[in-house]
């Protein structure tokens, strides 16, 4: 049977970037070759929202709920879904739980600051023997806290990828689109790039 890889992203923290970051994975995974389907678990709907300003017919929007989220990953790889990624909320909750339970790789996204360095343990305490890695976002490239920051994360997983803060990533979310897809030769873009590449590579989709 056909292998569909789940990857979550999560943190309690909210603003740190999830929906982003669900929203330029699949695209960048869609354009390098593999069929994506997007599932908004967040009660608020960022990713859904996003969605529906968007032109583009893929990645796909997948209709799910948590309890019948293992049945719709399943219906998914039955339609033909090689990944699909999970937007979560902002809380830490047993239904966060249960999604995690289903990820082949948990991103967790944070902000060089020392109040989402706080937050993020109790995150990381729900991961058991999952695959995770950590992605810097909204930071300062030069900054000695984006160096700290990512330096104090190395100690405790991988770090798959830095995303600076810029206003191209807001102004395509917009118009249902990503970096990659409005400015293709940005510096922005090849920070997704290399983070997709980062993340395939976990996940040996090559």
């Amino acid at each position: 049977m056909k292998r569909v890889v789940v990857v979550v992203v999560v943190n309690q923290k909210g603003g740190v970037g999830k929906t982003t970051l669900c929203a330029h994975l699949g695209v960048a995974a869609q354009a390098s070759g593999l069929q994506v389907a997007l599932v908004d678990c967040d009660p608020q709907g960022s990713l859904a929202a996003w969605y529906n300003n968007r032109q583009a017919e893929t990645p796909i929007m997948a209709a799910a709920t948590v309890a019948t989220l293992k049945d719709d990953i399943a219906r998914l790889r039955s339609h033909g879904a090689d990944l699909i990624i999970i937007d979560t909320p902002a809380a830490i909750t047993d239904s966060v739980s249960k999604i995690i339970d289903l990820a082949d790789l948990v991103i967790l996204p944070v902000k060089p600051s020392p109040h989402d360095i706080r937050a993020l343990s109790r995150t990381v305490s729900l991961l058991g023997d999952k695959k995770f890695g950590f992605v810097v976002t909204q930071a300062t490239l030069q900054a000695q806290i984006t160096l700290q920051m990512t330096t104090y994360l190395s100690q405790s997983g991988p770090v798959l990828g830095i995303i600076a803060n810029r206003v191209d990533f807001a102004e395509s979310a917009l118009r249902g689109m990503t970096v990659t897809e409005t400015s293709p030769k940005s510096r922005s873009t090849n920070e997704i790039n290399s983070l997709w590449a980062t993340v395939r590579k976990t996940l040996s989709l090559d």
